[in-house]
């Protein structure tokens, strides 16, 4: 699903070579294995065998009562359904279950999925660049929601 979702959605904020790269780094089989061998937990968003989104988050990362969202993607065709809410809820609900306190996420400074976050009630708590090689920064928000 990443391949086909990150070269629209990052269209007009990364290269080709960027968003390859990161791909790769991020993607690759090799790279979710060391993933959830850290503690990352991974839910596709899907019914009757179709793939609608993908979710990747992590309890208690980066302090002890956080729920974090590494990955949340949707298919761009299906954007404004709802469907980023929904996966957004589902954490909310595990991450109450869970008694965490935040919910903590990063998005690209210059992403349009900011609007969107801040619509969920995330709020930027801080801005950082990400260098992750090859001459490639992560230039992000850190935004965080009060559970």
């Amino acid at each position: 699903m990443a391949k086909s979702i990150w070269p629209i959605c990052y269209k007009e904020i990364l290269s080709k070579e960027q968003i390859s790269y990161m791909l790769d780094l991020m993607y690759s089989e090799e790279a979710l294995v060391r993933q959830a061998q850290a503690g990352q937990e991974f839910f596709l968003l899907e019914e009757d065998e179709e793939l609608y989104g993908f979710l990747g988050i992590q309890k208690r990362y980066p302090e002890a009562m956080d729920i974090r969202v590494h990955k949340i993607y949707v298919r761009t065709d299906l954007h404004g359904k709802g469907l980023g809410k929904f996966m957004l809820h589902f954490v909310e609900a595990l991450g109450k279950q869970l008694e965490m306190k935040r919910i903590h996420l990063n998005v690209n400074r210059f992403n349009k999925a900011k609007t969107f976050y801040e619509k969920m009630g995330f709020v930027i708590e801080k801005q950082e660049d990400i260098d992750i090689g090859h001459g490639y920064l992560m230039e992000d928000f850190v935004m965080v929601k009060k559970i």
